[in-house]
């Protein structure tokens, strides 16, 4: 969990670096060079076998593709535009917001104590 953490952070730094710092203003080469980069390294660890690949059927893949797509670039558009802090707390925003979209759809998942009492957290800490 922490290496997920601290990869996660150090790629947002250094892609709100590339655009603000360098004038790097080409969010899609940015956007292209993060997915080839995350296609190749999970490719070589399918290869060594560190975890199993598994095919969805193809509507469902291109509904998943263009949403990670979609997800990665309203991100670096919100990095690009907006402070750090201010991206990491939208951030942690998804997760609660999907929840209650879910709801209002009629879509009743069941999450444990431990997923619950973790989203509470989280917003409390977002809104103090």
């Amino acid at each position: 969990a922490s290496f997920n953490i601290v990869s996660s952070v150090s790629i947002i730094l250094v892609n709100k670096q590339i655009a603000s710092v360098c004038g790097f203003d080409f969010i899609l080469t940015m956007l292209f060079l993060n997915f080839l980069t995350t296609a190749t390294l999970l490719e070589g660890l399918a290869a060594l076998r560190w975890f199993e690949k598994k095919h969805l059927p193809t509507r469902e893949r291109w509904i998943v593709a263009g949403m990670a797509l979609s997800t990665v670039l309203l991100n670096n558009c919100s990095n690009e535009a907006n402070s750090v802090g201010f991206y990491q707390i939208t951030k942690l925003l998804i997760i609660p917001t999907v929840i209650g979209l879910e709801r209002l759809q009629g879509r009743r998942a069941v999450y444990s104590q431990k997923v619950i009492l973790s989203i509470v957290v989280t917003g409390v800490g977002v809104a103090l």
